[in-house]
């Protein structure tokens, strides 16, 4: 709820855990921060916004996102921009609603060639097999449906200079680089949420030369 200096919203299970601001009807109880207090905010994970002032507070809709939760999200966000001095992340609330530009082939090792001419490839990885990749794969199908998301879960993916290759269910699609932002860890698991609705799912491998050009979290 919006008041002239305080912020308010409704929660349930936990701080971690908030309904979109207004949504009284919802069981839970009300928590609160004043405008001033508000030193960040990030639209990190579409529809939620995430504010830093004395803790952490993630505000998301409970239950499977609609536009209307994006549409709460979004004045919200124009308040914050007008009422308190957060320093604002964007990220999913001024992106395009795109996805994977399909491309013929992956690209190539080493200086490139007449499927991609100049982009050489600088790390790439498989899924691998076995019982982790099947999780990578669940967890993907869970998040996309729970949350309203297209979620990627590649059986390989490549790094160049300039984009991310993914080459998922038959089919091989790219995203520039630029356009990724800092990962979301979940159960072993990164979650690398792009453009507005869309996120690439990777299983954490420490010291992988993959992760290493992406967004670090």
């Amino acid at each position: 709820m919006i008041g002239e200096s305080r912020l308010s919203w409704t929660v349930q299970y936990g701080i971690n855990d908030a309904v979109a601001y207004g949504m009284e009807s919802l069981p839970g109880f009300h928590y609160g921060a004043a405008w001033a207090s508000i030193r960040e905010a990030r639209a990190v994970f579409w529809p939620a916004i995430e504010l830093r002032a004395d803790e952490v507070h993630r505000i998301a809709p409970l239950g499977r996102p609609t536009e209307s939760h994006a549409e709460v999200m979004a004045a919200l966000w124009r308040e914050l921009s007008q009422r308190s001095p957060a320093q604002l992340e964007p990220g999913w609330m001024d992106a395009p609603d795109e996805g994977w530009a399909p491309v013929a082939a992956m690209p190539s090792q080493g200086a490139g060639d007449y499927r991609s001419p100049g982009e050489p490839v600088l790390a790439e990885r498989d899924a691998g097999s076995g019982l982790d990749a099947t999780l990578t794969r669940v967890l993907a199908w869970r998040v996309g449906h729970r949350y309203g998301h297209r979620v990627t879960a590649p059986r390989r993916v490549a790094i160049t200079q300039r984009f991310v290759y993914a080459e998922s269910g038959g089919t091989i699609g790219r995203v520039p680089r630029a356009a990724l932002r800092a990962p979301l860890r979940t159960d072993g698991d990164l979650l690398y949420p792009f453009y507005r609705r869309e996120a690439l799912l990777l299983e954490d491998r420490p010291g992988c030369p993959v992760q290493a050009l992406l967004p670090a979290g």
